[in-house]
């Protein structure tokens, strides 16, 4: 929140901010979709042809949040249970990997 009030009030801006955020490859976006299918098959009653694509999203981004950890309550699993640690040990496992901006000027104070 600081860096929020330091750009309003002194118009400084991080040195991070200027980070590049790369698209999502093909796995990804191809995951993505697999994701909204099977959310809407399930909606829409179609609970095997739901499970099939919650499987193949999961196989093309197994490291993804937005897929695999959003499908556990979908899919009758815990996303705050020994399902999500396990995911978060592959994650961890494989070097935290995610999309955004690393913020490492970032510093947390009392009011944040």
């Amino acid at each position: 929140m600081s860096q929020v009030k330091d750009w309003v009030k002194e118009g400084v801006i991080p040195e991070d901010a200027k980070h590049t955020v790369e698209d999502f490859d093909q796995n990804e976006i191809t995951a993505r979709l697999h994701f909204r299918i099977a959310a809407n098959s399930l909606r829409t009653g179609l609970g095997e042809v739901s499970e099939q694509h919650f499987e193949k999203a999961e196989e093309l981004a197994p490291l993804d949040f937005t897929i695999v950890r959003a499908s556990m309550p979908l899919r009758g699993g815990n996303p705050f249970g020994e399902e999500f640690f396990d995911l978060y040990e592959r994650y961890q496992n494989a070097g935290s990997p995610y999309h955004g901006i690393p913020r490492q000027t970032a510093k947390l104070g009392k009011n944040d």
